[in-house]
C-alpha cells in the first residue's frame, strides 16, 4: 500500500525549496530505516534533495529518540551547532529529542500528528509546510 499509495505532504517539495534557497542545509533524521526512508523519498519525489549523507537514521546511533543522539548526530555530520539546527518533528518522542539536543523544533501537525501528540511550550506549531523558510528564520535569525 506504501509504495501506491503514499504522497509527499502538501507543501513538503516548496518548503525544501525555500530553506535550500534561504541557505539552510536540510537532511533527514529518522526512526526509519535507510532503505525504508529512500523508498518513501522516491515515492513522493522528494529524493533529489537529499544525498544519502544526508539522510540520517536510528539505526546510526546507540540510542534512538527520545534520546537527543540522533540529531546530535545529524548535526556534527552536516558541520551545523545544535543550537543553530531546526528540527521539524511530528511526533512526541521526535520533539522531545529535539529538545534534549537543544534544538529549536516545529511541530507539524498537518498530517498524522494532532497538537497534542506534539505540544510542548518550546514547540512552535505549523499546520502546513510552506512558511516553515519564514518559521525557521524567526527561531534561528541569521
Amino acid at each position: 500500500m506504501f509504495d501506491a499509495e503514499l504522497e509527499a505532504v502538501p507543501g513538503v517539495a516548496a518548503a525544501l525549496a525555500g530553506l535550500v534557497a534561504a541557505g539552510w542545509q536540510v537532511c533527514v533524521g529518522t526512526s526509519g530505516s535507510r532503505d525504508a526512508t529512500w523508498r518513501k523519498l522516491r515515492r513522493c519525489g522528494l529524493d533529489g534533495w537529499f544525498t544519502d549523507e544526508q539522510i540520517f537514521t536510528a539505526a546510526d546511533v546507540a540510542v534512538g529518540k527520545p534520546a537527543p543522539d540522533l540529531f546530535l548526530l545529524a548535526a556534527a555530520r552536516m558541520g551545523v551547532p545544535p543550537q543553530r539546527c531546526v528540527v521539524v518533528e511530528d511526533s512526541h518522542h521526535g520533539v522531545a529529542a529535539a529538545l534534549a539536543a537543544g534544538m529549536p523544533c516545529v511541530g507539524f501537525v498537518g498530517a498524522v500528528s494532532r497538537p497534542g501528540q506534539v505540544a510542548d511550550a518550546t514547540v512552535t506549531l505549523v499546520d502546513e509546510l510552506s512558511g516553515l523558510p519564514a518559521v525557521a528564520d524567526r527561531l534561528v535569525p541569521r
